[in-house]
């Protein structure tokens, strides 16, 4: 007999639709790191939409072949998007690492120019190429690989930006977060095909023009979340920092290990010496939204460093997933008294003239 399992959840479910479904994406929109999370995310499927319905006739009409290379491309796309998620598991370490995410719309940007200009120049009249005949001219080939790598970059997006809202959302929320997800998803699927109705009926566009404006389109949604989602901006250079300029190493994984799973409580890291280094070092060791708690006369930093401290500057509001740094001796409001204390030793060292090393000491 299966055994009966209290919900921790209070809440009652509601059979109405529309009220469901309004309620659920005004709750998620109150985390603000969740919402752009979730826009994101569906801003692939709008592509990824695109793509897939407009496949079949961009092979039929501007490479005039047959059904049987519309598998093909569609084949080569699915593979990509699969290539795309291992090697973001291989990238991120088995952590959430969100910093990889601008590398998907990257990829997905430039090779999506490159499919562009990779199309080949048909003269009229020309057979209908079928799978084998298709694969036997090489002119091909260039733009099969340029799709391709427009999967690898689906992977590349996604697969950091899914595993962030399960890792940010609270754990009564987590399945309304992708409930509202999968609802924001549909309709920018459908806004998707909306679009393609305007630019190739309305505008008379071609369907390769199509694919570069969505091309393009990746490079501007770039810019824009870089501009306007600071944690995504921090988890980038947090990434380069740990993962490319130097090499990390955790002398107290299990205790860090312990740390990432209680969700109880948030967390005070006392530092010895607060800089942007030591910001962004911390921000890959939590899978938390980490502020700065610390004031330092801006003649201590540089433009940079005085940007980003301010993008993550507490506001005073204390959450149970929080973080904050903070320098060592800082006197901090009673309010968060219950709060877990954390030293935290952070040494840089160099190994050679190419990567360093990052020591990192954890003491609760």
């Amino acid at each position: 007999m299966i055994p009966s399992i209290p919900s921790t959840n209070k809440v009652k479910p509601t059979f109405s639709i529309i009220k469901a479904t309004v309620t659920s994406i005004a709750k998620v929109r109150k985390n603000r790191d969740i919402w752009i999370a979730i826009l994101a995310i569906s801003w692939f499927w709008f592509i990824g939409a695109s793509y897939l319905t407009q496949i079949p006739n961009f092979a039929r009409i501007t490479l005039n072949s047959d059904p049987t290379v519309v598998s093909l491309l569609l084949l080569l796309f699915s593979i990509g998007i699969g290539v795309g998620s291992f090697v973001c598991e291989r990238l991120s370490c088995k952590q959430v690492e969100l910093g990889i995410a601008p590398l998907g719309l990257i990829v997905l940007g430039l090779f999506g120019i490159d499919l562009y200009a990779a199309l080949p120049v048909l003269s009229a009249p020309a057979a209908v190429f079928d799978v084998v005949t298709f694969l036997s001219d090489a002119v091909h080939y260039r733009l099969m690989f340029d799709l391709l790598m427009i999967g690898v970059g689906g992977g590349l997006f996604i697969v950091p930006l899914y595993t962030f809202i399960q890792a940010r959302a609270d754990e009564n929320e987590c399945a309304q977060a992708i409930a509202s997800n999968n609802i924001v998803n549909a309709l920018f699927m459908v806004t998707s095909a909306v679009f393609a109705m305007l630019v190739l009926n309305g505008l008379q566009w071609k369907i390769e023009q199509l694919f570069l404006v969505l091309a393009v389109g990746n490079l501007l949604v770039l810019v824009l979340i870089l501009v306007s989602w600071s944690e995504l901006t921090v988890s980038v250079l947090s990434y380069v920092l740990r993962r490319i300029f130097n090499r990390q190493s955790i002398n107290n994984t299990e205790e860090l290990a312990a740390l990432k799973q209680d969700r109880s409580a948030p967390l005070i890291v006392e530092v010895e010496r607060f800089d942007l280094s030591t910001l962004l070092v911390i921000n890959g060791l939590f899978n938390r939204p980490v502020y700065t708690a610390t004031w330092q006369p801006e003649t201590q930093q540089n433009r940079l460093e005085r940007y980003f401290i301010n993008k993550r500057q507490w506001d005073g509001a204390m959450q149970p997933l929080s973080v904050l740094v903070c320098a060592k001796g800082a006197i901090l409001p009673e309010s968060i008294e219950h709060a877990r204390w954390v030293k935290c030793s952070i040494k840089h060292r160099k190994k050679s003239w190419l990567r360093g090393q990052i020591e990192v000491n954890l003491t609760i």
